[in-house]
């Protein structure tokens, strides 16, 4: 049993906590096997005041798991001795002694091919081959089992024409499960309903995409930089978000929402690195973007 950073552990199984936890202990410390193939963790109760340990194991899914622990040691030191001695033992068992008997479907698989290679997105196709990206890989490898493709054409759409707003739905994902949101399973739209401990949040992902006639403007001087920032990029930032607040689907009103603050979460694509050359809007262009609401109804104002 060897120690591991948080964001580590996070990485690996940060998607299985229940958001309520961190209201009844505080984790303590966080370990793993050498292959990791077990993961433990060392906890505080907030109201007892003691120390407990979990021992995670993967799922038929893939997903890591609570498969034992135990609770109420007087100091962590004795918890941790506790921890090591399960560990060995799970350690020993086979892969199927983790399985828990609910799990559904086989695990999802992004990096799989299920379309000719003709067809691949020219990212996905870097993602996938280059060894440089070897570490977002395993990120998002790790991040799989967790996933679920509620339409059912997610992995079709990240391989080809759709990788930029699915890599921005993973994204999204990852980021809310960092923050200590939780998605609730079996929706489709929108995008993420969450839930944590401070309530519940829906969440709906575009994108500004490449134009599909022409080329994006190539601006050298300063002036045509500034016309392109000013004009050309915040019309596409806008038009994907108007897009989305008058779409037929009517999101904040889809079953589940139940009056949940709605969120249209922007991410730009329109040409490659264009997200790193976002700059703040003028204030004399536009200062804010509101929904307001009024029985079911949406309108954006400046």
């Amino acid at each position: 049993m060897t120690p591991i950073s948080r964001q580590r552990f996070d990485a690996l199984a940060g998607y299985t906590r229940l958001p309520a936890i961190v209201l009844i202990i505080q984790e303590a410390a966080w370990f793993a096997t050498a292959d990791e193939r077990l993961l433990g963790l060392l906890t505080w109760d907030r109201f007892d005041r003691d120390y407990g340990w979990i021992v995670l194991g993967r799922d038929r899914c893939g997903r890591f798991r609570a498969i034992d622990q135990n609770v109420s040691y007087p100091t962590f030191a004795e918890a941790k001795d506790h921890l090591a001695a399960a560990i060995e033992k799970h350690a020993a068992l086979p892969d199927e002694s983790y399985y828990q008997g609910d799990e559904e479907g086989a695990q999802i698989d992004f990096f799989t091919p299920i379309v000719a290679e003709a067809k691949f997105h020219p990212i996905f196709k870097v993602l996938i081959e280059q060894k440089r990206f070897s570490p977002a890989r395993e990120l998002i490898t790790a991040m799989m089992p967790f996933f679920e493709d509620a339409d059912g054409n997610f992995v079709e759409q990240f391989q080809t024409t759709g990788f930029d707003p699915r890599l921005w739905e993973l994204y999204l994902f990852a980021t809310c499960t960092e923050l200590g949101y939780a998605h609730e399973e079996g929706v489709a739209v929108p995008d993420l309903l969450l839930a944590g401990p401070r309530g519940r949040i829906a969440i709906e992902a575009t994108t500004a995409n490449p134009p599909q006639v022409g080329a994006v403007p190539q601006p050298k001087s300063d002036d045509e930089i500034r016309a392109y920032l000013e004009n050309y990029v915040q019309i596409k930032l806008a038009r994907a978000l108007t897009r989305k607040l008058y779409h037929k689907q009517r999101y904040w009103n889809a079953p589940g929402v139940d009056g949940a603050p709605f969120v249209i979460a922007l991410q730009d694509f329109h040409a490659p690195a264009a997200m790193t050359r976002i700059t703040p809007w003028p204030s004399n262009m536009f200062s804010a973007c509101v929904i307001r609401w009024s029985r079911g109804s949406a309108r954006s104002s400046g």
